[in-house]
């Protein structure tokens, strides 16, 4: 699929959990959200982004741990924005842009008052499917973002004191603080 398509068909399949929570649990609304977005997002090359200079240094065990960690985090993040029955709008700001085998979708967001600006940075797979290795939310690259966090506490905590802070921020975006 063009970037286009994929972005669009995946907002439509979030938008539908979304209109359907009222007939669903809002564990199987997050768990429908969490399977979209396993779907196109590269989790391995976003975490690999986040810690970048240390991630090579991890042991395989490491790296699935961390992985795992970081997921979490990120889904606990974008449906901590995706409220149950809220109905939500996306639209795109231009066409995508597209250089060789990585491109930029630029969308905003609208839901009530609130707009927020996402764009999907991907690149084109070995299988000729785009995923996602990066959110530019409001300016700002997630994995950008935590990196100067996640290298501070490595280097204070080592990794299980990462790994634990990540999971920490987890449970507190899934009980919506």
């Amino acid at each position: 699929k063009d970037p286009k398509a994929l972005i669009e068909d995946r907002h439509q399949k979030i938008r539908h959990y979304l209109s359907e929570s009222p007939k669903l649990s809002v564990e199987e609304v997050r768990d429908g959200v969490r399977k979209v977005l396993l779907s196109f997002v590269d989790f391995e090359r976003v975490s690999e982004m986040a810690f970048k200079k240390h991630f090579k240094k991890l042991t395989e065990d490491q790296r699935k741990s961390y992985v795992q960690a970081f997921r979490g985090l990120v889904q606990a993040t974008y449906l901590k924005r995706l409220e149950p029955g809220k109905k939500f709008e996306m639209e795109f700001r231009g066409e995508p842009d597209v250089v060789k085998d990585k491109a930029r979708a630029k969308t905003t967001i609208k839901s009530g008052d609130h707009e927020v600006d996402v764009d999907y940075l991907l690149y084109l797979g070995e299988d000729s499917t785009y995923r996602a290795y990066d959110l530019v939310i409001d300016e700002v690259s997630m994995a950008r973002n935590y990196r100067k966090e996640f290298y501070k506490l490595y280097k204070d905590k080592g990794l299980d004191g990462l790994l634990k802070r990540i999971e920490n921020r987890t449970k507190e975006k899934e009980a919506g603080k």
